[in-house]
Protein backbone atom coordinates (compact mmCIF):
# COMPACT_ATOMS: atom_id res chain seq x y z
CA UNK A 1 0.00 0.00 0.00
CA UNK A 2 1.46 3.36 -1.00
CA UNK A 3 1.50 6.40 1.31
CA UNK A 4 -1.06 8.01 -1.00
CA UNK A 5 -3.43 5.07 -0.43
CA UNK A 6 -2.77 4.58 3.25
CA UNK A 7 -5.49 5.63 5.63
CA UNK A 8 -3.79 6.50 8.92
CA UNK A 9 -6.21 5.50 11.62
CA UNK A 10 -6.09 5.75 15.38
CA UNK A 11 -8.44 4.38 18.03
CA UNK A 12 -11.44 6.63 17.78
CA UNK A 13 -14.66 6.38 15.84
CA UNK A 14 -13.40 3.58 13.62
CA UNK A 15 -15.17 0.28 14.07
CA UNK A 16 -18.22 1.73 15.79
CA UNK A 17 -21.67 0.30 15.15
CA UNK A 18 -23.66 1.89 12.36
CA UNK A 19 -24.37 5.44 13.54
CA UNK A 20 -27.83 6.98 13.44
CA UNK A 21 -28.78 8.85 10.28
CA UNK A 22 -28.69 12.20 12.08
CA UNK A 23 -25.22 11.65 13.60
CA UNK A 24 -22.84 14.58 13.49
CA UNK A 25 -20.09 13.66 11.03
CA UNK A 26 -17.33 16.19 11.53
CA UNK A 27 -14.54 16.55 8.98
CA UNK A 28 -11.74 18.51 10.68
CA UNK A 29 -8.67 19.90 8.90
CA UNK A 30 -5.24 20.42 10.45
CA UNK A 31 -2.29 22.17 8.78
CA UNK A 32 1.07 20.54 8.19
CA UNK A 33 2.89 22.29 11.00
CA UNK A 34 3.75 21.26 14.58
CA UNK A 35 0.78 21.99 16.79
CA UNK A 36 0.99 25.24 18.71
CA UNK A 37 -1.36 26.51 21.39
CA UNK A 38 -4.16 27.54 19.05
CA UNK A 39 -3.96 24.33 17.02
CA UNK A 40 -4.10 22.29 20.21
CA UNK A 41 -7.19 24.26 21.22
CA UNK A 42 -8.82 23.26 17.93
CA UNK A 43 -7.81 19.64 18.53
CA UNK A 44 -9.50 19.88 21.92
CA UNK A 45 -12.72 20.93 20.16
CA UNK A 46 -12.50 17.79 18.04
CA UNK A 47 -11.98 15.61 21.11
CA UNK A 48 -14.92 17.19 22.93
CA UNK A 49 -17.19 16.67 19.90
CA UNK A 50 -16.16 13.03 19.79
CA UNK A 51 -16.99 12.70 23.50
CA UNK A 52 -20.47 14.05 22.66
CA UNK A 53 -21.06 11.28 20.12
CA UNK A 54 -19.84 12.95 16.92
CA UNK A 55 -18.01 10.92 14.29
CA UNK A 56 -14.81 12.92 13.86
CA UNK A 57 -12.37 12.41 11.00
CA UNK A 58 -9.21 14.54 10.84
CA UNK A 59 -7.40 15.35 7.60
CA UNK A 60 -3.68 16.07 7.87
CA UNK A 61 -0.93 16.60 5.32
CA UNK A 62 0.36 13.17 4.33
CA UNK A 63 3.67 14.54 3.10
CA UNK A 64 4.77 16.88 5.92
CA UNK A 65 2.33 16.26 8.74
CA UNK A 66 4.13 13.51 10.67
CA UNK A 67 4.19 15.36 14.00
CA UNK A 68 0.58 16.45 13.64
CA UNK A 69 -0.52 12.91 12.81
CA UNK A 70 1.21 11.60 15.94
CA UNK A 71 -0.70 14.07 18.13
CA UNK A 72 -4.00 13.31 16.43
CA UNK A 73 -3.39 9.60 17.05
CA UNK A 74 -2.55 10.32 20.71
CA UNK A 75 -5.86 12.20 20.95
CA UNK A 76 -7.66 9.04 19.87
CA UNK A 77 -9.15 10.48 16.67
CA UNK A 78 -9.62 8.79 13.31
CA UNK A 79 -7.48 10.37 10.60
CA UNK A 80 -6.20 10.14 7.07
CA UNK A 81 -3.79 12.13 4.96
CA UNK A 82 -4.17 14.20 1.83
CA UNK A 83 -1.29 15.18 -0.39
CA UNK A 84 -1.51 18.96 -0.53
CA UNK A 85 -2.23 21.65 2.05
CA UNK A 86 0.22 24.45 1.29
CA UNK A 87 0.61 27.72 3.16
CA UNK A 88 -0.54 30.95 1.53
CA UNK A 89 2.61 32.64 2.80
CA UNK A 90 5.40 33.62 0.45
CA UNK A 91 7.24 30.45 -0.69
CA UNK A 92 10.90 30.42 0.38
CA UNK A 93 12.21 27.76 -2.00
CA UNK A 94 11.50 26.12 -5.33
CA UNK A 95 9.99 23.15 -3.48
CA UNK A 96 7.56 25.44 -1.66
CA UNK A 97 6.69 27.28 -4.90
CA UNK A 98 5.86 23.97 -6.52
CA UNK A 99 3.82 22.76 -3.54
CA UNK A 100 1.84 26.01 -3.46
CA UNK A 101 1.12 25.88 -7.18
CA UNK A 102 -0.07 22.29 -6.97
CA UNK A 103 -2.23 23.14 -3.94
CA UNK A 104 -4.00 25.87 -5.88
CA UNK A 105 -4.83 23.31 -8.54
CA UNK A 106 -5.78 20.20 -6.55
CA UNK A 107 -6.36 20.82 -2.83
CA UNK A 108 -9.97 21.92 -3.26
CA UNK A 109 -10.75 18.74 -5.19
CA UNK A 110 -9.00 16.57 -2.60
CA UNK A 111 -11.01 18.14 0.21
CA UNK A 112 -14.26 17.75 -1.71
CA UNK A 113 -13.48 14.08 -2.31
CA UNK A 114 -12.70 13.54 1.38
CA UNK A 115 -15.95 15.27 2.33
CA UNK A 116 -17.94 12.87 0.12
CA UNK A 117 -15.95 9.82 1.25
CA UNK A 118 -16.66 10.44 4.95
CA UNK A 119 -20.22 11.69 4.31
CA UNK A 120 -19.49 14.71 6.46
CA UNK A 121 -22.24 17.09 7.51
CA UNK A 122 -19.95 19.47 9.42
CA UNK A 123 -16.57 21.03 8.66
CA UNK A 124 -13.97 22.57 10.98
CA UNK A 125 -11.00 24.59 9.67
CA UNK A 126 -8.62 25.90 12.38
CA UNK A 127 -6.41 28.22 10.33
CA UNK A 128 -6.83 30.75 7.55
CA UNK A 129 -4.98 29.08 4.68
CA UNK A 130 -6.77 25.76 5.21
CA UNK A 131 -10.11 27.58 5.42
CA UNK A 132 -9.35 29.31 2.13
CA UNK A 133 -8.59 26.04 0.34
CA UNK A 134 -11.71 24.48 1.89
CA UNK A 135 -14.12 27.26 0.90
CA UNK A 136 -15.67 25.07 -1.82
CA UNK A 137 -16.57 22.41 0.74
CA UNK A 138 -17.61 25.07 3.24
CA UNK A 139 -20.36 26.48 1.02
CA UNK A 140 -21.98 23.09 0.34
CA UNK A 141 -25.60 23.16 1.52
CA UNK A 142 -25.33 19.69 3.09
CA UNK A 143 -23.00 20.71 5.91
CA UNK A 144 -22.34 23.37 8.54
CA UNK A 145 -18.91 24.93 8.18
CA UNK A 146 -16.93 26.67 10.93
CA UNK A 147 -13.65 28.54 10.66
CA UNK A 148 -12.06 28.70 14.11
CA UNK A 149 -9.75 31.73 14.09
CA UNK A 150 -6.35 30.98 15.68
CA UNK A 151 -4.91 34.49 15.43
CA UNK A 152 -6.53 37.85 14.67
CA UNK A 153 -6.00 39.52 11.30
CA UNK A 154 -3.36 42.23 11.02
CA UNK A 155 -5.18 45.36 9.87
CA UNK A 156 -2.10 47.58 9.83
CA UNK A 157 -0.57 45.95 6.75
CA UNK A 158 -0.30 48.10 3.64
CA UNK A 159 0.14 47.53 -0.07
CA UNK A 160 -0.38 44.32 -2.00
CA UNK A 161 -0.10 42.10 1.10
CA UNK A 162 -2.97 43.96 2.75
CA UNK A 163 -5.13 43.55 -0.36
CA UNK A 164 -4.40 39.83 -0.50
CA UNK A 165 -5.17 39.45 3.22
CA UNK A 166 -8.51 41.21 2.90
CA UNK A 167 -9.45 39.19 -0.17
CA UNK A 168 -8.65 35.90 1.58
CA UNK A 169 -10.50 36.84 4.77
CA UNK A 170 -13.56 38.07 2.88
CA UNK A 171 -13.64 34.93 0.75
CA UNK A 172 -13.54 32.75 3.85
CA UNK A 173 -16.16 34.90 5.58
CA UNK A 174 -18.48 34.67 2.59
CA UNK A 175 -18.25 30.88 2.34
CA UNK A 176 -18.22 29.65 5.95
CA UNK A 177 -21.40 29.53 8.02
CA UNK A 178 -19.68 30.69 11.21
CA UNK A 179 -16.39 32.29 12.14
CA UNK A 180 -15.59 31.46 15.76
CA UNK A 181 -13.09 33.54 17.75
CA UNK A 182 -11.87 33.02 21.31
CA UNK A 183 -11.95 36.71 22.30
CA UNK A 184 -14.05 39.79 21.59
CA UNK A 185 -10.83 41.54 20.61
CA UNK A 186 -10.30 39.10 17.73
CA UNK A 187 -13.98 39.07 16.80
CA UNK A 188 -13.96 42.85 16.36
CA UNK A 189 -10.96 42.71 14.00
CA UNK A 190 -12.44 39.83 12.02
CA UNK A 191 -15.71 41.74 11.62
CA UNK A 192 -13.80 44.73 10.28
CA UNK A 193 -11.77 42.81 7.73
CA UNK A 194 -14.63 40.58 6.51
CA UNK A 195 -17.24 43.32 6.56
CA UNK A 196 -19.70 41.16 8.49
CA UNK A 197 -20.55 40.59 12.13
CA UNK A 198 -23.66 38.41 12.44
CA UNK A 199 -21.75 35.18 11.78
CA UNK A 200 -18.65 36.14 13.80
CA UNK A 201 -19.06 34.54 17.23
CA UNK A 202 -17.02 34.23 20.42
CA UNK A 203 -16.51 30.89 22.15
CA UNK A 204 -13.74 30.78 24.76
CA UNK A 205 -10.96 28.20 24.88
CA UNK A 206 -11.52 25.12 27.00
CA UNK A 207 -9.94 24.94 30.41
CA UNK A 208 -6.87 22.67 30.29
CA UNK A 209 -7.24 19.04 31.22
CA UNK A 210 -6.41 18.41 34.86
CA UNK A 211 -2.96 16.94 35.26
CA UNK A 212 -3.46 14.10 37.75
CA UNK A 213 0.01 12.59 37.59
CA UNK A 214 1.74 12.32 40.95
CA UNK A 215 5.30 12.44 39.66
CA UNK A 216 6.01 15.65 37.78
CA UNK A 217 8.03 15.65 34.56
CA UNK A 218 9.00 19.30 35.06
CA UNK A 219 12.45 20.12 36.44
CA UNK A 220 12.56 20.24 40.22
CA UNK A 221 13.45 23.74 41.40
CA UNK A 222 15.14 24.58 44.74
CA UNK A 223 12.77 24.98 47.68
CA UNK A 224 12.49 28.04 49.89
CA UNK A 225 12.42 30.57 47.06
CA UNK A 226 9.77 32.74 45.46
CA UNK A 227 9.33 32.44 41.70
CA UNK A 228 7.87 34.34 38.76
CA UNK A 229 7.10 31.90 35.92
CA UNK A 230 6.94 32.75 32.22
CA UNK A 231 5.64 30.31 29.59
CA UNK A 232 5.97 31.01 25.90
CA UNK A 233 8.38 31.61 23.07
CA UNK A 234 11.62 33.31 24.03
CA UNK A 235 11.10 36.23 21.69
CA UNK A 236 10.80 40.00 21.63
CA UNK A 237 7.13 39.96 20.67
CA UNK A 238 6.42 37.97 23.84
CA UNK A 239 7.91 40.79 25.91
CA UNK A 240 10.85 38.75 27.22
CA UNK A 241 13.27 41.65 26.89
CA UNK A 242 10.91 43.91 28.87
CA UNK A 243 10.55 41.15 31.46
CA UNK A 244 14.31 41.01 31.84
CA UNK A 245 14.49 44.76 32.43
CA UNK A 246 11.69 44.47 35.01
CA UNK A 247 13.59 41.65 36.71
CA UNK A 248 16.70 43.84 36.90
CA UNK A 249 14.63 46.42 38.79
CA UNK A 250 13.23 44.10 41.47
CA UNK A 251 15.78 41.31 41.93
CA UNK A 252 18.48 43.30 43.80
CA UNK A 253 16.19 43.89 46.81
CA UNK A 254 14.71 40.37 46.84
CA UNK A 255 17.44 37.78 47.29
CA UNK A 256 15.02 34.83 47.48
CA UNK A 257 13.25 35.64 44.18
CA UNK A 258 13.90 33.92 40.84
CA UNK A 259 12.50 34.23 37.33
CA UNK A 260 12.00 30.95 35.43
CA UNK A 261 11.23 31.03 31.71
CA UNK A 262 10.06 27.93 29.83
CA UNK A 263 9.57 27.80 26.09
CA UNK A 264 11.25 27.53 22.71
CA UNK A 265 13.11 30.21 20.84
CA UNK A 266 12.42 31.25 17.26
CA UNK A 267 14.49 29.36 14.71
CA UNK A 268 17.56 31.38 13.63
CA UNK A 269 16.44 34.36 15.71
CA UNK A 270 19.43 36.20 17.28
CA UNK A 271 17.22 37.45 20.14
CA UNK A 272 18.17 34.59 22.47
CA UNK A 273 21.93 35.04 22.07
CA UNK A 274 21.62 38.80 22.65
CA UNK A 275 19.51 38.17 25.76
CA UNK A 276 22.01 35.63 27.09
CA UNK A 277 24.75 38.23 26.78
CA UNK A 278 22.69 40.78 28.71
CA UNK A 279 21.92 38.24 31.46
CA UNK A 280 25.60 37.36 31.80
CA UNK A 281 26.61 41.02 31.87
CA UNK A 282 24.10 41.67 34.66
CA UNK A 283 25.29 38.61 36.61
CA UNK A 284 21.76 37.16 36.79
CA UNK A 285 22.33 33.77 35.18
CA UNK A 286 21.19 31.87 38.28
CA UNK A 287 18.12 34.02 38.91
CA UNK A 288 16.79 34.69 35.41
CA UNK A 289 16.77 31.15 34.05
CA UNK A 290 15.58 29.82 30.69
CA UNK A 291 14.95 26.08 30.85
CA UNK A 292 13.69 25.40 27.30
CA UNK A 293 10.47 23.69 26.27
CA UNK A 294 8.74 21.40 28.76
CA UNK A 295 5.73 19.11 28.46
CA UNK A 296 4.63 19.23 32.09
CA UNK A 297 3.46 22.84 32.28
CA UNK A 298 1.43 22.26 35.43
CA UNK A 299 4.40 20.66 37.14
CA UNK A 300 6.37 23.87 36.64
CA UNK A 301 3.54 26.25 37.52
CA UNK A 302 2.90 24.44 40.79
CA UNK A 303 6.42 25.45 41.83
CA UNK A 304 5.76 29.12 41.09
CA UNK A 305 4.16 32.02 42.95
CA UNK A 306 3.21 34.40 40.14
CA UNK A 307 2.65 33.88 36.44
CA UNK A 308 3.70 36.62 34.04
CA UNK A 309 2.49 37.16 30.46
CA UNK A 310 4.12 40.35 29.14
CA UNK A 311 3.26 39.76 25.49
CA UNK A 312 3.24 42.78 23.20
CA UNK A 313 2.06 40.76 20.18
CA UNK A 314 -1.27 41.84 18.63
CA UNK A 315 -1.68 38.20 17.58
CA UNK A 316 -2.23 36.99 21.16
CA UNK A 317 -5.97 36.56 20.92
CA UNK A 318 -6.44 34.64 24.18
CA UNK A 319 -3.26 32.88 25.39
CA UNK A 320 -3.82 29.38 26.74
CA UNK A 321 -0.97 29.89 29.21
CA UNK A 322 -3.26 32.11 31.28
CA UNK A 323 -5.71 29.22 31.62
CA UNK A 324 -2.81 26.95 32.61
CA UNK A 325 -1.88 29.44 35.33
CA UNK A 326 -5.47 29.61 36.56
CA UNK A 327 -5.55 25.83 36.92
CA UNK A 328 -2.39 26.04 39.03
CA UNK A 329 -4.06 28.75 41.19
CA UNK A 330 -1.53 31.37 40.17
CA UNK A 331 -2.43 35.03 39.56
CA UNK A 332 -1.23 36.43 36.24
CA UNK A 333 0.47 39.76 35.61
CA UNK A 334 -0.11 40.78 32.00
CA UNK A 335 0.34 43.66 29.63
CA UNK A 336 -2.85 45.28 28.24
CA UNK A 337 -2.31 43.49 24.92
CA UNK A 338 -4.90 42.16 22.47
CA UNK A 339 -7.18 39.65 24.27
CA UNK A 340 -5.19 39.49 27.51
CA UNK A 341 -7.48 41.91 29.43
CA UNK A 342 -10.31 39.45 28.68
CA UNK A 343 -8.30 36.59 30.19
CA UNK A 344 -7.18 38.42 33.34
CA UNK A 345 -9.68 40.31 35.50
CA UNK A 346 -7.58 43.15 36.87
CA UNK A 347 -7.49 43.27 40.67
CA UNK A 348 -9.42 39.99 40.99
CA UNK A 349 -7.44 37.08 39.54
CA UNK A 350 -4.39 39.02 38.43
CA UNK A 351 -3.08 42.40 37.36
CA UNK A 352 -3.07 44.17 34.00
CA UNK A 353 -0.35 46.82 33.84
CA UNK A 354 -1.07 50.46 32.98
CA UNK A 355 1.45 50.44 30.11
CA UNK A 356 4.19 48.37 28.48
CA UNK A 357 7.17 49.71 30.41
CA UNK A 358 9.58 47.66 32.56
CA UNK A 359 8.70 49.96 35.46
CA UNK A 360 4.98 49.17 35.24
CA UNK A 361 5.68 45.46 34.96
CA UNK A 362 8.11 45.53 37.87
CA UNK A 363 5.64 47.41 40.06
CA UNK A 364 2.84 44.93 39.36
CA UNK A 365 5.07 41.91 39.95
CA UNK A 366 6.48 43.34 43.16
CA UNK A 367 3.01 44.03 44.54
CA UNK A 368 2.22 40.30 44.30
CA UNK A 369 5.64 38.89 45.13
CA UNK A 370 5.75 40.91 48.36
CA UNK A 371 2.19 40.17 49.48
CA UNK A 372 1.52 36.44 50.15
CA UNK A 373 -2.09 37.02 51.17
CA UNK A 374 -2.82 38.96 47.98
CA UNK A 375 -1.22 36.18 45.94
CA UNK A 376 -3.32 33.52 47.64
CA UNK A 377 -6.55 35.50 47.25
CA UNK A 378 -5.97 36.22 43.57
CA UNK A 379 -4.77 32.67 42.96
CA UNK A 380 -8.00 31.28 44.44
CA UNK A 381 -10.02 33.67 42.30
CA UNK A 382 -8.03 32.59 39.23
CA UNK A 383 -8.88 28.94 39.86
CA UNK A 384 -12.54 29.76 40.47
CA UNK A 385 -12.69 31.69 37.18
CA UNK A 386 -12.10 28.44 35.28
CA UNK A 387 -15.84 27.88 35.59
CA UNK A 388 -16.22 30.20 32.60
CA UNK A 389 -14.17 27.77 30.53
CA UNK A 390 -15.83 24.58 31.74
CA UNK A 391 -15.70 21.94 28.98
CA UNK A 392 -19.28 20.64 29.37
CA UNK A 393 -20.81 24.07 28.82
CA UNK A 394 -18.50 25.09 25.97
CA UNK A 395 -18.76 21.74 24.18
CA UNK A 396 -22.54 22.08 24.21
CA UNK A 397 -22.21 25.44 22.45
CA UNK A 398 -19.87 23.96 19.87
CA UNK A 399 -22.28 21.08 19.31
CA UNK A 400 -25.14 23.52 18.76
CA UNK A 401 -23.10 25.42 16.19
CA UNK A 402 -22.19 22.27 14.29
CA UNK A 403 -25.88 21.40 14.32
CA UNK A 404 -26.57 24.76 12.69
CA UNK A 405 -28.37 26.29 15.66
CA UNK A 406 -28.12 30.06 15.27
CA UNK A 407 -26.77 32.34 17.95
CA UNK A 408 -30.22 33.77 18.57
CA UNK A 409 -31.69 30.29 19.09
CA UNK A 410 -28.96 29.10 21.47
CA UNK A 411 -28.42 32.33 23.37
CA UNK A 412 -25.38 34.55 23.40
CA UNK A 413 -22.23 32.53 22.67
CA UNK A 414 -19.46 34.02 24.81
Amino acid sequence: MTPEQQDLQAPGNAGQDTPPADALRLLALLPSIPLGGMERAALRVMQEMRSRGALVHVLTNRRWGEKVRAEVAAAGLEQSGIAHIASLGRPRSWTEWRATAVSFLVTGFELMRAHRQHRANALLAPCLHVAWFARGVARRPDNVSIFRVPNPPILERQGIRAKIDRAVWRSVGANFDYIVCNSHYTASLVSKITGQSDDVLVVRNFAPNLNRQIKTLAPTLPTGRRRVVFLGQIAANKGVDVLFEAARLILPDRHDLDFVLAGPEFYRDPFRSHLDARIEEAGLGDRFRMIGSIDDVQGLLRQGDVHVCPSISPADSFPNVVLDAKQASLPTVAFPTAGLPEAVEHGVDGLVTVDYSPEALAQALASLVDDPEKRRSMGAAAYASLERFEPARLSERWLQLFRGVSEGEQGRVT
